[in-house]
């Protein structure tokens, strides 16, 4: 491990360091009675982090793969990217407790974060109606993270990202505009939008962002001075930003510059971006992403040596489960019975081989499929709908 940036090594996680230690001494407890029962595990969420959230979408699932691969298990997991409700298994893991029970930390952190930044990154998109959203988020956050919060932001609907290590973990090119600093290291909005047209590549966009010193409709007038028929964009970080909007676009159709893209940033979330959606091309959303609150996934068994078992109060019961989808109604049934629908629950690693596992392109395909195809009361922000699971047992 390191400890001058206090985080664990690679190694660390794959030798279960990262855990609890009860956990320990329970695998010590079981081992000196010669006990390893096999399980079966499920993982699920009671109640969603933020009580206006009727859907959310699981991310991290290849992590957890990752984990436990080599391994003897049978891992079944909705598959990365899906939509999903409260009080539905997403997750179930088989075999001997004592191979995979030093790992529950890891296995419900892997989830937690990374889902919660993909319901987040879901709700912004939608908001954005189709429109351009880059994640502006990793400076919010533990620098360590950046991957996690880069991929999961992709996952849910995100366009681009601003993260360089992130987009290079992704095989992706990072995006982004121009900071403050550069204006303000020049002494003027003039100089730095100098200094970028002189020493950015002709592939860089010319975006300018515009309220660093002056209002933005004066810097709007600055952009267009310097960048000329080169300039693609304008960004607005601050202040009211659908005045903003109406004054620059205006200025910018008068000066014959109707072409040139308006971007909003700064303190933005979905309810933001609900409200200026229409007056905007595209939108910069950091802190909202970097912070979106984690789910708080349980992994309980529910069966020990083929025998239905559950803790007092779990929500699905006794007994190992499945999900079916049928017109955005998910159906828990006990494992093996089929009932009309979509079965959700996929086979994630099969006797250790890990199986399934798409590309990015293809998770994020599937994802903006999921959430584009949902009925319009699920995409509500605002509004909780009626639960959508049901349970036959």
């Amino acid at each position: 491990m390191n400890k001058d940036f206090l985080i664990p090594d690679v190694k660390d996680v794959l030798e279960g360091r990262t855990t609890d230690v009860y956990f320990l001494r329970t695998l010590e407890i079981l081992e000196r009675d010669g006990k390893n029962p096999y399980v079966v595990m499920q993982v699920l969420v009671k109640e969603f982090p933020d009580p206006k959230y009727n859907f959310a979408v699981l991310t991290g699932t290849y992590r957890v793969a990752n984990l436990l691969k080599g391994k003897p298990l049978n891992v079944y997991s909705m598959r990365e990217g899906e939509v999903f409700f409260e009080g539905e298994p997403i997750m179930r893991v088989e075999g001997y407790y004592r191979d995979f029970g030093v790992y529950e930390n890891s296995i419900l952190g892997f989830l937690s974060k990374s889902t919660g930044i993909s319901t987040k990154a879901a709700r912004v998109t939608i908001a954005a109606k189709g429109k351009t959203v880059f994640e502006f988020g990793t400076r919010r956050t533990d620098p360590f993270l950046a991957g996690v919060v880069s991929y999961a932001a992709m996952v849910g609907g995100f366009t681009g990202l601003s993260n360089v290590a992130g987009a290079e973990m992704l095989g992706l090119e990072a995006v982004g505009t121009m900071p403050h600093l550069l204006m303000m290291m020049y002494g003027s909005a003039e100089q730095g939008f100098k200094a970028y047209h002189r020493h950015m590549p002709k592939d860089v966009p010319r975006v300018a962002l515009i309220d660093t010193f002056d209002d933005p409709l004066i810097e709007a007038e600055t952009a267009l001075k310097v960048f000329g028929k080169g300039l693609q964009g304008v960004r607005v970080d601050s202040g009211d930003l659908k005045k903003h909007a109406e004054d620059v676009g205006r200025i910018l159709r008068v000066r014959g510059y109707p072409d040139v893209k308006l971007f909003a940033s700064g303190r933005l979330d979905e309810y933001r971006v609900e409200e200026i959606v229409d007056f905007y091309d595209g939108f910069g959303v950091g802190t909202a992403i970097a912070d979106a609150p984690s789910f708080d996934f349980s992994l309980k068994p529910v069966e020990i040596d083929g025998k239905p078992t559950a803790k007092r109060g779990y929500l699905t019961g006794s007994g190992t489960k499945d999900v079916y989808r049928e017109k955005w109604v998910d159906w828990v049934v006990p494992a093996g019975q089929t009932v009309s629908g979509e079965k959700l629950l996929h086979p994630l690693i099969l006797k250790g081989e890990v199986v399934g596992k798409r590309s990015l392109d293809e998770t994020v395909k599937f994802t903006r499929e999921r959430v584009s195809s949902m009925p319009d009361e699920l995409k509500n922000l605002r509004r909780k709908v009626e639960p959508r699971v049901k349970l036959i047992f």
